[in-house]
Order: C-alpha cells, then sequence, then structure tokens
C-alpha cells in the first residue's frame, strides 16, 4: 500500500513540475499568443480542449472550472500561479 502511494505521489510532483514548467514558459514567453498557437497545434490533449472549447455552448472560463471540478483539481490553484 506504501509503494502504491508513493508511486501516486511522484506521478503527482511530476505534473505539478510539468504544470509549473509549462506555466514559466509561458510567462517568459515574448509573444505569448504565438506561444499558446503553437501549443495548440502541438500537442493532441490541448487541441482536443481547444475543439471543446470551440464546440460547447460554455466560455473558457466555464469549461475551465467545470474539467478542473470533473479531475477533482483545485482552478484556483492553477489561476494563482499564472498571475
Amino acid at each position: 500500500m506504501n509503494s502504491l502511494y508513493q508511486q501516486l505521489n511522484s506521478n503527482r510532483i511530476n505534473q505539478d513540475s510539468n504544470l509549473n514548467q509549462l506555466i514559466n514558459s509561458f510567462k517568459n514567453s515574448s509573444n505569448q499568443q504565438e506561444f499558446l498557437n503553437n501549443l495548440i497545434k502541438n500537442n493532441p490533449n490541448i487541441q482536443n480542449i481547444y475543439s471543446l472549447i470551440q464546440n460547447s455552448n460554455k466560455s473558457p472560463k466555464e469549461l475551465f472550472y467545470l474539467l478542473a471540478k470533473q479531475k477533482g483539481i483545485d482552478p484556483n490553484v492553477i489561476l494563482s500561479q499564472l498571475q
């Protein structure tokens, strides 16, 4: 059981680290719109989210909060990292 907990915790730390790297890259980008366009173009997961936004009747904000809730993530933690 302890081994399973360590694996889950390790995966969470890696995800947090990847998210922090992405956020820092975005913040440090000289052209943030171009950064986002490239991210959408080169990342299938982001492409799916972008399509979901385009095809839903929800604003990106509403969809962000909905998806965060579904995944058990506090959206305010992510938003605070972007500030």
